[in-house]
């Protein structure tokens, strides 16, 4: 159990090279950051000093969105590339909390601009795990304002006269 500031580190196997400022963890990773973001997975390397690490076959979530949303993610590996960026390879991304989630985005390569933007290569927008729209490149902005351009949480609803329903906007 390492803890650093607001940060904690807890595998089953753990080592710190005091000379590089550089932990490596292994089996059952859990890496927290307060109470708002939590990634775990089978293996992570943390700089303490620069906070740029890498996860792989992570899982988590984060509420650090415009609105307090949480967002959960699964991610073959997830990179700190930098202070404001994270790069995350193979990754599914949604708001819902179900096992088979109502909706998801699915990427093969998601770039985080932290306040700014979301790139999406390889995307593919799900329902229960179906995809109904594959788009090649996407850009969604994720900055702090009170109004930007880009596609909003899709929406589900059902009723006995209309039946099943879809929508989305931009």
């Amino acid at each position: 159990d390492v803890r650093y500031g607001i940060y904690r580190l807890q595998p089953n196997k753990i080592v710190i090279y005091e000379a590089e400022n550089r932990i490596v963890a292994e089996g059952s990773v859990v890496f927290d950051q307060g109470e708002d973001q939590r990634i775990t997975g089978e293996r992570g390397e943390w700089n303490y000093k620069t906070k740029l690490g890498k996860f792989i076959n992570s899982t988590g979530f984060t509420n650090q969105t415009n609105d307090g949303t949480v967002i959960y993610f699964t991610a073959d590996v997830v990179e700190r590339v930098g202070l404001n960026e994270v790069v995350i390879t193979n990754g599914k991304f949604t708001a819902c909390e179900e096992a088979v989630p109502k909706w998801s985005f699915t990427a093969k390569e998601a770039r985080i601009r932290t306040n700014d933007k979301v790139k999406l290569k390889g995307a593919r927008f799900k329902v229960k795990d179906v995809t109904i729209v594959p788009v090649p490149f996407a850009s969604i902005p994720i900055k702090r304002q009170d109004r930007s351009s880009g596609f909003l949480t899709p929406t589900f609803g059902f009723s006995a006269a209309k039946g099943f329903r879809v929508s989305t906007a931009y």
